[in-house]
């Protein structure tokens, strides 16, 4: 079975990134004392997408998925499913495994994936570059 694409968690990120701006265009229409906390939802859900989309694509980069530039990714061990690489996020080459991953900030996801996907990796290079912005 081949190892499920990266570009697929791309376009899923984007597709749902639309559907905010769709809310977010309708919103203009209402009342300013209501634009405000619509804005903040969004500023949720957005950062969602962006959680989910760095899981994703931790995950398909576990399985060997080249990056979206065809650079085939070298991870320590290679994961066989999406749902093996999480396993392995969990537990390969820890003590205790972990119980819930996170994907919130650089630190969090670094310690979820870095016994699995090398600093070396570009996923783990662009998440510190730009994990501040």
């Amino acid at each position: 079975m081949p190892a499920p694409r990266i570009l697929t968690a791309y376009n899923n990120a984007i597709k749902d990134i639309g559907v905010v701006e769709n809310y977010r265009n309708k919103s203009k229409s209402l009342q300013p004392q209501f634009q405000g906390f619509v804005a903040e939802i969004l500023m949720l859900r957005l950062f969602g997408i962006l959680e989910k989309a760095v899981n994703d694509i931790s995950c398909r980069v576990a399985c060997g998925s080249a990056y979206i530039n065809g650079i085939v990714p070298t991870p320590t061990v290679t994961a066989v499913s999406l749902d093996d690489a999480i396993t392995k996020f969990k537990t390969y080459n820890r003590p205790r495994a972990i119980i819930f991953l996170q994907f919130t900030n650089v630190s969090n996801t670094n310690d979820a994936i870095k016994e699995v996907i090398p600093a070396t990796e570009p996923l783990r290079k662009n998440l510190s570059h730009y994990g501040n912005q």
